[in-house]
């Protein structure tokens, strides 16, 4: 988020710019996300233990 604050200046704020930013930098994080939600939640259960 440091980086994406670059593009904007003293005078000027160029929101299309930072969005953009914003979007590519989040896009690997939601891919990763979605691709690995399934080994995630098998995790999740693998580790529970059966109420009794």
């Amino acid at each position: 988020m440091v980086g994406i604050t670059g593009f904007q200046s003293r005078y000027s704020l160029s929101i299309p710019t930072i969005m953009a930013g914003m979007t590519i930098a989040t896009l690997p994080l939601f891919i990763t996300y979605i691709f690995g939600q399934r080994y995630f939640i098998t995790g999740l259960t693998a580790g529970s233990v059966k109420g009794e």
